[in-house]
Parts: C-alpha cells; structure tokens; sequence
C-alpha cells in the first residue's frame, strides 16, 4: 500500500493576534481534511504547535487549506484559541 503524504504546509498566517498554519491532509481517498498547526497565540510561542483539524471533509486541498484558515481565523476571533491553550495548560 502505497502511503500518502499530505500537502505541504502554507506560509504563517496571522489573525487576530494568532499566528497559524494551515494543511491539507489525506482523510481517505480523494478526500482531504484542512488543519491548522498553531505557532502562536498572542505573543505566547506554542512549542510544540498545537494541532487543531477543521471540521468537514473537501474533495480537494485548495478548500481544505481554506477550511482550515476559516477555522482558525474564526477561533481566534471568538477567544477559543486562547481558551484552547489554558485547557492544555501552556
């Protein structure tokens, strides 16, 4: 079976005081899930980057990448990145 390997990961994305980046990855054959990796949220460095999977599946990577960048662009302008990192304790 051959593995597949998801699309490479967008510049860093900037909004509301969050900085992202976002993914398409392979959820199952010719279906793709978009994803953010989260680098910072106001001024706070995450290190390691929290993984955050937006919900829905696309069939290509462009709207899974927007997907994702919807998600984390409306989570940080609701406080639910913020609220996401003090449940994860950083």
């Amino acid at each position: 079976m051959t593995q597949q390997v998801s699309a490479p990961l967008s510049e860093a994305l900037s909004a509301h005081g969050a900085t992202f980046q976002t993914e398409a990855r392979v959820a199952r054959t010719a279906e793709y899930s978009g994803v953010f990796h989260l680098l910072s949220v106001d001024g706070t460095i995450c290190d390691p980057p929290v993984v955050v999977i937006a919900p829905g599946k696309w069939r290509d990577e462009t709207n899974a990448h927007q997907s994702a960048h919807r998600h984390a662009s409306t989570m940080a302008s609701d406080g639910a990145l913020s609220a996401l990192l003090q449940s994860l304790q950083r």
